[in-house]
């Protein structure tokens, strides 16, 4: 895949330059086209690695809310791919990471709106899985809090 390529070009490039937040965007990246071609143990792969390297910015001053954001987009795409294939507490386990971070940055960053809706995605999808398990109270409490969510930045109303 050729978008596969040029990721993998700016991930070297950005080894190069130690840049650990560089290269946690590309892995990212290239973990949701293989998230898309289906090739999901590549895509669980590269979104390790990135969470990883995700994780150890955190704690860089100016760059943490970029790596909250993107280490808890990965979260969730990993546990996309594990509920795609039924692997569904483990899931829940990637969601509920992916949850806490999307509200830490709420707390603390004019990005509210992005990481509401971000939340809200997770919450949804966490309640697909808690669904599957036919755990149908807790998934409708996580449906609701997912509307709530998406009502009080305005996507709904």
């Amino acid at each position: 895949c050729e978008a596969i390529s040029y990721y993998q070009k700016s991930l070297e490039l950005c080894l190069k330059l130690q840049d650990g937040l560089g290269q946690a965007s590309a892995l990212k990246c290239i973990g949701d086209i293989y998230q898309t071609l289906k090739q999901d143990r590549d895509a669980l792969t590269s979104y390790r690695r990135a969470v990883r390297l995700y994780q150890k910015s955190n704690n860089i001053p100016g760059l943490s809310k970029r790596a909250y954001f993107g280490e808890a987009d990965a979260l969730q795409g990993i546990g996309d791919i594990l509920q795609a294939i039924e692997q569904t507490p483990d899931s829940i386990t990637h969601y509920a990471k992916a949850i806490q971070l999307y509200r830490k940055i709420q707390e603390s960053s004019a990005d509210r709106l992005r990481a509401m809706a971000a939340e809200a995605k997770a919450l949804k999808s966490m309640g697909d899985g808690l669904q599957c398990l036919q755990r149908y109270s807790s998934a409708l409490r996580l449906y609701e809090q997912s509307i709530e969510l998406y009502y009080q930045n305005g996507e709904l109303r």
